[in-house]
């Protein structure tokens, strides 16, 4: 996604509704995406941080986050890494949070796509108002993902600048 709403997992067409086929390539994929919209849905997080000093990031991890398409937002000399969360062994319970939150005349279009989805199908284009919904909480979610994100490296930051020596001029 853009910097502006920034999830793990998730193609920057979500913002737009559900995203197309191609975006979604792989079963892998849409239970990833499925899990990040039953998650925006529910309004819980589907993603772990991981804050580090910016010299400090193992390698690996960068090399991780690069492959993976995990955001990284930041404030000099500290970044943050948006991790997805580890995908649930049972998803009908969050499937079920997720759907309550949902307007009655949508939740059995928005169950259908979530279904298919947690599966690793494809599920039938929805309806306008679906596309509406899933872009809009794919929107709230990234942004919320983002701005904790920076806040932590911001914490992380005041830190390591209250223990530096200041610099002679």
């Amino acid at each position: 996604m853009n910097g502006i709403a920034t999830l793990p997992g998730v193609p920057e067409s979500a913002l737009d509704g559900q995203p197309p086929p191609e975006d979604l390539p792989t079963p892998a994929l849409r239970r990833r995406y499925a899990q990040a919209l039953c998650c925006a849905l529910a309004g819980e997080k589907s993603y772990e941080l991981a804050v580090w000093r910016s010299e400090d990031i193992p390698h690996f991890l960068q090399l991780r986050a690069m492959q993976e398409g995990w955001p990284v937002v930041g404030v000099p000399k500290v970044l943050t890494i948006i991790q997805p969360a580890p995908l649930p062994l049972h998803p009908g319970e969050l499937i079920q949070r997720a759907i309550a939150q949902v307007p009655a005349d949508l939740q059995l279009e928005v169950a259908e796509q979530l279904a298919c989805l947690w599966v690793g199908e494809l599920p039938p284009t929805p309806s306008a108002a679906v596309q509406t919904l899933i872009g809009d909480a794919m929107w709230k979610a990234g942004t919320a993902a983002r701005d904790e994100a920076v806040a932590a490296a911001e914490v992380l930051a005041e830190e390591i600048y209250a223990t530096e020596e200041p610099e002679d001029d």
